[in-house]
């Protein structure tokens, strides 16, 4: 240290300590930053005991059409001369309906595990559309090789689970209430009900007849379906239907569109949110029939898209992304009482002036997690900052014997400190203004010391 003294001026060795501090002070703020990781894991944690409890993120599809299919076959009778049919079942057809127009309205209220707070939602959902009824006609014509069994049908209606639904309002087809009860669909937990489709069609023939009166409803097979899920994080729609619309709305401020497809239209304000979407068959890989299981529940829910409960910023991330300004702040204040210190003040600080600021500014961010996890992130930074600039400006007019200068330097932390918590609570524009603050105060340090002469410590005359 006295070599580099010798060399390069009395103040050179004082710098490179300066420095040094600076680099121990990366310490505390690393466990700081460790505790905060650790604090978010502890609310995931919470996090997941509510969903499981509740309800977590949650996929629905419109309602499928499943038709037990029987295969024609000749098998040997008496003798291998005569032979006798017989019909032998066969893989089932899937439908999926013409067209289907889905409501989704849902209800955000905050559930707690300790000291964590999560949002929950109820979503009343309603269903509405038709299948079309010459594709069901076709299936039960006898002269094909395989026939359909109507009077057999199923309907199902695809879930993420069973266990989230609240509440099944309506189940109905062509007038008819349906039984639902728990089923499976390629894989998928769904509500499942027996339909006779064959009865349905018959009485759609008598109201075709010639005699009877119009009906709407004569051309095709429509339906209704009204339940209420619980849920948490996202709501996603499965596009089953040769043309889907969706209208979703909730009392949401910051909700996460994303899947498959966006929102034709949407609107977003301070407390809800609407939005809508029209999906046709031509925009997805999904046929309008298939057998069996070709279809499963990969190519189900490929098409899936929806919206999240999204939390714009979080008390963890604003503390987190605190954190990574914490050794900016520490190097921008060593250097500015650095520059004070031997700009012709006569003050002299010692480096455990120093190491005292440093360590006060890193206690800062953890009084700031601790506070924001009690009163909110808004509240806590406050009381903490507001804290730390009246400690130093205290400890600063101490040190110095002066309360101007201390005045001075608590002034230009409260503005750092408030020009912070603008970067800490923009979405989009954190990086804009953490680039901004960076060059502003490098720029005010480089234009104050402009005539300084860092080899003498004096000041240069205006020429």
């Amino acid at each position: 240290m006295r070599l580099v003294s010798e060399r390069f001026g009395p103040w050179s060795g004082k710098a490179l300590l300066i420095g040094a501090l600076t680099i121990v002070l990366l310490w505390p703020l690393a466990r700081v930053e460790r505790l905060v990781e650790e604090r978010q894991q502890l609310r995931v944690t919470a996090f997941e005991s509510i969903a499981s409890g509740w309800g977590g993120a949650q996929q629905i599809g419109a309602p499928l059409l499943s038709v037990p299919m029987q295969k024609r076959s000749w098998v040997p009778y008496e003798t291998a001369e005569k032979r006798t049919e017989r019909w032998l079942d066969s893989a089932p057809t899937r439908l999926v309906a013409t067209s289907v127009e889905i409501q989704a309205a849902l209800d955000v209220r905050h559930r707690t595990r300790g000291i964590y707070t999560m949002p929950v939602y109820t979503a009343t959902v309603v269903m509405r559309g038709h299948f079309d009824r010459a594709a069901l006609e076709a299936l039960r014509e006898s002269e094909q090789p395989e026939r359909g069994r109507l009077e057999r049908a199923q309907v199902h209606l695809p879930l993420s689970s069973l266990k989230s639904l609240r509440s099944l309002q309506s189940f109905q087809f062509d007038q008819q209430l349906l039984k639902g009860q728990g089923g499976d669909l390629a894989g998928m937990d769904a509500i499942t009900a027996d339909i006779d489709l064959d009865a349905i069609l018959r009485s759609k023939e008598s109201l075709a007849s010639p005699d009877a009166a119009p009906s709407a409803s004569a051309g095709g097979v429509p339906f209704r379906i009204e339940l209420t899920l619980a849920g948490t994080d996202a709501l996603q729609f499965l596009p089953l239907g040769s043309a889907t619309t969706i209208d979703a709305s909730g009392n949401w401020g910051s909700p996460e569109f994303h899947g498959a497809f966006l929102p034709d239209h949407h609107q977003v304000h301070k407390d809800r949110f609407e939005a809508n979407w029209r999906v046709l068959q031509l925009n997805r890989a999904l046929p309008s029939s298939w057998r069996g299981n070709e279809q499963g529940k990969d190519a189900l829910t490929a098409a899936g898209f929806g919206f999240g409960i999204f939390e714009p910023v979080d008390v963890y991330a604003r503390s987190y992304r605190a954190i990574r300004y914490g050794v900016l702040f520490v190097a921008i204040t060593f250097l500015c009482f650095f520059a004070w210190e031997h700009g012709g003040t006569g003050v002299r600080l010692h480096p455990m002036n120093y190491l005292l600021v440093g360590l006060a500014l890193a206690v800062f961010f953890l009084l700031l997690v601790a506070l924001s996890e009690q009163i909110g992130f808004d509240w806590a930074y406050l009381a903490a900052a507001s804290a730390l600039v009246a400690l130093l400006t205290i400890y600063v007019s101490g040190v110095v014997d002066r309360s101007g200068p201390a005045w001075v330097m608590g002034g230009a932390m409260s503005a750092a400190y408030g020009a912070l918590y603008v970067i800490l609570g923009s979405e989009d524009y954190a990086l804009l203004l953490g680039a901004g603050l960076v060059f502003g105060v490098l720029a005010m340090l480089m234009i104050g010391t402009r005539r300084f002469d860092w080899t003498t410590l004096k000041m240069r005359s205006i020429d």
